[in-house]
């Protein structure tokens, strides 16, 4: 379950790095899925 904390804690990291932000976010997304397909990977082997 997640709380509410997730949600004021992106509102103050858009509130300090304006636009920039975005950008973690999506690169944060992209290591994430990295990850997943590779160990998605050794779960199939």
């Amino acid at each position: 379950m997640i709380g509410i904390r997730i949600f004021v804690l992106i509102s103050i990291a858009v509130e300090a790095a304006g636009p920039a932000s975005m950008i973690s976010f999506a690169l944060g997304g992209v290591v994430s899925l990295l990850a997943t397909f590779s160990l998605s990977e050794l779960a199939c082997h």
